[in-house]
């Protein structure tokens, strides 16, 4: 006949168990202690041993913080930080991203120019001497930075002195900015998508672009646009010689850069800027002219 065997196991808290072999799930540290097991067959006879097991404390992740720039889009890093709660010195680290791969095996994870792209999963596995691991998922979320402004356009990116001039840029979508605009004359700041000019002076000259501003935090600047602002010379109206009455004489003018003119005087008209005058007569004689479409200052010349 078959001779059974009664198995008796006892342990630390209060365990037993009357299995040949058995499992103890998510042990913990207060478990460690001498597990006994106790033989006895069917005449009564027994037989016992004693195992002691050692149950070593892991690590625990408290929690992962993380530490974002003030200002994202601006090239500076970003930090995750684990707590850690252990009495091992000696623990070793290992970040991994969500493609498994192994980025860092230190206790912090610095994720430099941290944007949008390094969202995702991340997994820290932390192990002390004993080679006990413990795990935590962390899952990014970083907010998009600021867009960089685009589409400036000029009304005209020429411009005469004096005139009025304006550049505008495209809004962001769904956020509320000011506009900081980097000019020849220094940063001016709006509060609309547009920078308006009500008299240009040669100062105005050269190039622009802009940035988006919310809670002191910049966008990245736009491409920058030229405006080239025409200076507006004064005519100067003269003659040659001296004129007589009925007789013919020479005007002349000057006028740095003009490409255009214009001589009225008594029945007399003529669009070049040294005419011959044939029949002269007494009166005014007024000079107007123009460059790349910017009136200048006229001039009259009494005769």
């Amino acid at each position: 006949s078959t001779q059974k065997t009664t198995i008796n196991w006892t342990g630390p808290l209060g365990f037993s168990n009357m299995n040949s072999s058995f499992t103890i799930n998510e042990i913990q540290p207060s478990q460690s202690g001498i597990y006994s097991l106790t033989l006895m067959d069917q005449l009564g006879c027994t037989a016992s041993a004693n195992l002691n097991v050692e149950v070593a404390e892991a690590p625990i992740i408290d929690q992962i913080s993380l530490e974002l720039p003030e200002c994202l889009g601006n090239g500076e890093s970003g930090t995750l930080s684990p707590f850690i709660t252990s009495s091992d010195p000696n623990l070793t680290f290992q970040w991994r991203d969500s493609n498994n791969n192994i980025i860092s095996e230190f206790q912090d994870l610095v994720l430099p120019n941290i944007s949008i792209v390094d969202n995702g999963s991340y997994t820290l596995l932390v192990t002390n001497a004993v080679g006990c691991t413990t795990t935590s998922i962390t899952n990014l979320q970083v907010p998009p930075a600021l867009p960089t402004p685009s589409n400036l356009q000029w009304v005209s990116t020429t411009v005469c002195e004096g005139a009025s001039s304006q550049i505008t840029v495209d809004e962001p979508l769904g956020i509320s900015v000011e506009y900081s605009w980097t000019t020849p004359k220094g940063i001016i700041l709006t509060s609309e998508p547009f920078l308006y000019f009500e008299e240009v002076s040669l100062l105005d000259s050269g190039n622009y672009s802009v940035q988006f501003k919310t809670e002191g935090c910049f966008s990245s600047p736009s491409a920058s646009s030229l405006l080239s602002v025409i200076s507006i010379p004064r005519l100067q109206a003269s003659i040659q010689d001296i004129a007589c009455e009925d007789q013919a004489f020479q005007l002349m003018a000057n006028g740095p850069g003009l490409t255009q003119f214009n001589w009225q005087g008594p029945d007399f008209n003529a669009n070049i800027a040294n005419p011959m005058v044939n029949n002269g007569k007494s009166g005014a004689y007024i000079l107007n002219g123009s460059i790349e479409g910017c009136v200048a200052i006229p001039d009259t010349l009494i005769i």
